[in-house]
Order: structure tokens, then C-alpha cells, then sequence
């Protein structure tokens, strides 16, 4: 189910105005900070999960265990939350101005999922997250992946199945359910309709392996935040099947 980074002003006053609780959460994290947070802790009494968008550091560290301490701290402390997180490492991996090889990343994924595991955290669950349409060559394996999708943004105007089919098509060879990690459209174009219930039902019937959509609630170089109209639309959506 679909769910957005801020909302109206806090998360609960979005959940108020869509008439339910939103499945996630999407938070942005350094290896070398503790978790849970506040708002992570809210999450887990409002019945969200966390999602946490793991900065990439310097994946040739972490996969030669440089960051092992790093690591283990925070395995300790996902085991002690004792709910389900949902960890998307080094988003967008594949982008260039990351800088990461897929062989530094592949080897930082499995150092870090396997620490992870051995320290009891069994409620991770593994978030594979590459930018639209190019990212296989940093795949890590379904042994090491719970949950598989991307990032991609509608600045055109093409409508939700149509920005949606090209990383479908791309990634299908992958065997996971799908999550939208990041999506969003512009009010000066098409977001009302984007976010639309019948959007929803296109978007169900065309790419059944999706099971989650991440609506970025933001502005920044692009403005993708939810005007009224948008927020209408984001709440038909949400209730949607």
C-alpha cells in the first residue's frame, strides 16, 4: 500500500486525512548512527514499519569489514526493536554519482545481511532499491533479498503504469515482490491522476508483483509534494484495492 514521507504536516495528520495507517515509513540513515530514533519508535507504536534508506558510506569498507563494529551495533539494536524493519541499503546504487562498483556493493550487501542475521535480527527484511532500469549487475542474490523494486519519477507527465512498465520490465527476472522505493509526480502536470484510484487498479492489474508504492511527499530541485488535489487523489488511492 502506498505511503508518503510527510504528508499534510506529520504523518499522523496524513493518516488522519486518508482514514488509515500507512503500511511504512520512509527514513534516511548513516551506518554509524543509532537506531531506533524517535520517530522510528512511533512508528513502531503507530504500527508502521520502518523503512530505513541505509547511506551507501563506502561500500569497499564495509565489505572488507573496516565497518564491522558499525554493523554489529546496529544488528543488535534491529534484534532489540523486535519488529519488522525494512532496510534499503546504498538506494539508487546504480546511479553514477554513487561511485559504487556492483562488485563493492554485492560484497557490502552480504557482509552486512549476514552479520545482521547472525546477531538475531531475523525482522530485517532486505529492500534491493536501484534507480529505474539498470541495476541487475547489482543484484545480490534472492538468498540475500526479501523484497526487490526501484526508483522512478514521473517529470512528464506519462501517467503511473507507463512510468511503472520499464523498470517492471527491466527487473522481472527477479524473483521477489516488488516495492515503488520512491515515486512521485508534479502538481503542474498530472498528480491528481497519477495517484488516482483508477491508477491503483491499472497499476494492480498491469504489474501484480508490485506490492508497495513509496509516494515521495517532498520538494527540492523538483517539487513533488502533494497539493490538495494531489492529497485527494493519494487518499483514493490508499483506499484502493
Amino acid at each position: 500500500m502506498p505511503v508518503s514521507g510527510g504528508g499534510p504536516t506529520t504523518i499522523d495528520q496524513l493518516e488522519t486525512a486518508i482514514g488509515r495507517t500507512l503500511d511504512y515509513s520512509l527514513h534516511y540513515e548513516y551506518l554509524a548512527e543509532t537506531f531506533p530514533n524517535a520517530a522510528e519508535m512511533a512508528d513502531a507504536a503507530s504500527g508502521r514499519t520502518p523503512m530505513i534508506s541505509l547511506h551507501c558510506g563506502v561500500a569497499a569498507d564495509i565489505g572488507s569489514g573496516t565497518l564491522d563494529a558499525q554493523i554489529d551495533a546496529r544488528a543488535t539494536a534491529y534484534a532489540a526493536f523486535g519488529k519488522p524493519v525494512l532496510l534499503r541499503y546504498c538506494w539508487e546504487m546504480n546511479l553514477q554519482m554513487r561511485g559504487v562498483t556492483p562488485t563493492d556493493f554485492v560484497a557490502a550487501w552480504k557482509r552486512m545481511h549476514d552479520r545482521t542475521i547472525a546477531r538475531g535480527a531475523n525482522n530485517v527484511l532486505w529492500f534491493f532499491c536501484p534507480s529505474h532500469g539498470t541495476g541487475l549487475a547489482y543484484y545480490p542474490g534472492d538468498a540475500y533479498v526479501d523484497y526487490a523494486g526501484w526508483d522512478a519519477y514521473d517529470d512528464r507527465g506519462a501517467g503511473l503504469a507507463a512510468t511503472m512498465g520499464p523498470p517492471y520490465s527491466a527487473y522481472t527476472s527477479i524473483n521477489k515482490p516488488f516495492i515503488v522505493g520512491e515515486t512521485g509526480a508534479m502538481a503542474s502536470l498530472n498528480q491528481a491522476t497519477y495517484l488516482d484510484g483508477s491508477s491503483r487498479a491499472l497499476l494492480t492489474g498491469q504489474f501484480p508483483k508490485i506490492v508497495g508504492i513509496t509516494y515521495f511527499d517532498a520538494s527540492g530541485a523538483v517539487d513533488w509534494s502533494l497539493s490538495p488535489a494531489g492529497l485527494a487523489a493519494f487518499k483514493a488511492f490508499a483506499l484502493s484495492k
